[in-house]
């Protein structure tokens, strides 16, 4: 029954890719903005340098990524499921399943995009002077995919668990908001920045995808168990 679930929310994602391609075609174009720059010289001559990323287009996934996630939760979206039979079960776990497939996918479309962002810079660059490229070994594409996708996963999983919070009781959503609130507008936000360079300054690929994957684990967990607690779908 679950993959029949997932094969129905799959059938009626294509909205959700109109979000992957509007969001991620965002971050493109402002990426095509140079991220960092310098310049200097002597009487003699003078120099100038501008770098470009598409650090964007993650940042811009990420993005997707939480509104995704957020939408799964939705009493709007869960009442189309009336007109299959489900339980709430089998929908957390078509949740989460469905999780995996977005957010490999989102992981899938940024690293392909990063091809053309390359292709545009150099063009725009060759105009104005000398392009230095750096070269990227097949290896390093296979690494970039797999954080990207984790990254996405994790963000997908805390996104998931806070959206959910917000279709329990009214004083939950308030709780919930004071709570966000104080980890980042307050001195606690250090212990949140910590919580996230965790991940971030891991230089390790296996040991960083057992982090996301137990961080996405518990979140996911307790979605799940807070979607059990709501009414039962018939």
């Amino acid at each position: 029954m679950t993959l029949h679930l997932v094969k129905l929310k799959l059938a009626s994602s294509g909205y959700v890719l109109w979000q992957l391609m509007f969001l991620q075609g965002l971050g493109f174009i402002f990426s095509l903005n140079a991220t960092s720059g310098h310049f200097g010289g002597t009487g003699l001559f003078e120099y100038r340098f501008e770098q470009y990323t598409p650090s964007l287009i993650f940042i811009f996934s990420l993005i997707w990524m939480m509104v995704v996630s957020g939408g799964m939760t939705l009493k709007r979206e869960q009442k189309n499921l009336f007109s299959f039979p489900a339980t709430r079960d089998t929908e957390a776990t078509a949740n989460g399943i469905m999780l995996l497939v977005y957010s490999g996918l989102g992981a899938l479309t940024a690293m392909l995009l990063m091809f053309p962002h390359a292709l545009v810079t150099r063009l725009i660059l060759q105009t104005e002077g000398t392009v230095l490229v750096t070269n990227l070994s097949l290896g390093d594409y296979v690494i970039g995919l797999a954080a990207t996708w984790f990254y996405l996963l994790l963000v997908g999983g805390i996104a998931y668990l806070i959206w959910m919070l917000f279709q329990q009781h009214v004083f939950v959503r308030i709780g919930t908001v004071a709570a966000i609130a104080i980890l980042i507008f307050t001195p606690v936000n250090e212990l949140t920045g910590a919580f996230f360079l965790w991940f971030t300054e891991e230089t390790f690929l296996p040991t960083f995808l057992l982090k996301v994957l137990a961080v996405f684990l518990l979140s996911y967990g307790a979605g799940f168990l807070l979607l059990r607690r709501m009414e039962v779908i018939r």
